[in-house]
C-alpha cells in the first residue's frame, strides 16, 4: 500500500513537473519579443529627438535631403556602428571609416554635425527608426503653398541691413560670400556661395535653417528660431549667389591689402604735406619771414 502511494505521488510530481516546464517555455517564448521590441516609452522619446535634431537633414520614406533618406537604415547598417555613426559622426570621419568617407562624400561633403547624444537617446533614435522600418512610405502631405523668397530682402537679411524677425545676429557675421565685395564677411564659419546645390536645393536649405543641427548654431538660434519667410528670402539670395563662380579667399584677401594699402600710402602723404607746412611756419617766425 505504501508502494502504490509513493508511485502516485512521483507520478503527480512528475506530471505537475511538465506542467510546470511547458508553463516555463511558454512563458519564455511570450517573453522573447517583448524583450526584444522596444518600449513605447523609448521609440516615443526617439520621435521626439528626431524631429527636433535629425528632421533638417534627414526624413524616413520622403527621399533624400541634405543627408539620406532612413528609410530601413536598421536593416541596411550594422547595429553597433549605427549607434557609433549617430553618437560620434566626426569620430568616425577623423578615423577615416570607409562607410563614413562614403557618405561624407555622396552628400556633397557636407558633414553629419555631433549631435551631442547620450547613449540612452543614441538608443531610443535607433529603437524610433527600427520602429518605422516595416511601415509603408508615408503618403505625400497636402501640398502646401511654397513660400516664395526674395533674394533682395535676403541679401539685406543676410548683412543686417534689415534684422531677422526674431531677433539673432546676422548671417554675415560668421559668413561670407563672394557677391557681398569688400570688405565681405566673417570667416568663423564657411563661405557660402555652394551652399544651395550642396544642401541639393533652397527647400534643403530652410528645412536646415528651420533647425540647424550643429553645435555652434543651436546655441545662436534656439532661443531665436529663424522666421519661414526670412529662411526663404535667405535661401533666394543664396540660390543667387550660387549661380556665380566664388570669389577666392586670397584675392579676396590680395584686394583688402591693397586697399589698406592704398589708404596708408594717402595718409603719409598728408602726414608729409602738413608736417612740412609746419616747418615753414616755425622758420618763418624764426626768421621773421612770413
Amino acid at each position: 500500500m505504501a508502494k502504490q502511494r509513493e508511485f502516485v505521488s512521483k507520478g503527480v510530481l512528475h506530471r505537475w513537473g511538465w506542467a510546470l516546464a511547458l508553463a516555463g517555455l511558454a512563458l519564455l517564448l511570450v517573453g522573447i519579443p517583448v524583450l526584444a521590441a522596444p518600449s513605447n516609452q523609448s521609440v516615443d522619446e526617439g520621435k521626439t529627438i528626431f524631429e527636433q535634431k535629425c528632421a533638417s537633414c534627414h526624413t524616413i520614406g520622403g527621399g533624400d535631403r541634405v543627408g539620406p533618406d532612413l528609410k530601413g537604415v536598421t536593416e541596411e547598417r550594422d547595429p553597433e556602428w549605427l549607434a557609433r555613426w549617430i553618437e560620434a559622426p566626426d569620430k568616425m570621419l577623423a578615423e577615416g571609416d570607409p562607410i563614413a568617407k562614403q557618405i561624407f562624400a555622396q552628400y556633397n561633403n557636407v558633414p553629419m554635425p555631433n549631435l551631442g547624444l547620450s547613449p540612452a537617446e543614441v538608443a531610443a533614435v535607433i529603437a524610433y527608426l527600427k520602429s518605422t522600418s516595416g511601415e509603408a512610405a508615408p503618403a505625400a502631405p497636402a501640398a502646401q503653398p511654397q513660400l516664395q523668397g526674395d533674394p533682395e530682402r535676403g541679401r539685406a537679411l543676410f548683412v543686417g541691413e534689415v534684422p531677422l524677425v526674431n531677433g539673432g545676429p546676422a548671417c554675415r557675421s560668421c559668413h561670407n560670400v563672394s557677391a557681398l565685395g569688400v570688405p565681405g564677411g566673417g570667416t568663423l564659419g564657411p563661405a557660402l556661395d555652394d551652399v544651395v546645390p550642396r544642401f541639393n536645393g533652397p527647400e534643403a536649405l530652410q528645412a536646415w535653417l528651420q533647425s540647424p543641427p550643429t553645435e555652434v548654431m543651436r546655441a545662436v538660434w534656439q532661443d531665436h528660431p529663424i522666421d519661414a519667410q526670412d529662411r526663404a528670402d535667405l535661401a533666394a539670395f543664396l540660390a543667387s549667389v550660387s549661380t556665380s563662380p566664388p570669389l577666392a579667399r586670397w584675392k579676396l584677401d590680395l584686394t583688402l591689402f591693397a586697399v589698406a594699402l592704398v589708404v596708408f600710402v594717402v595718409l603719409m602723404v598728408i602726414a608729409q604735406l602738413a608736417w612740412r607746412r609746419r616747418l615753414r611756419t616755425v622758420r618763418g617766425l624764426i626768421t621773421g619771414k612770413a
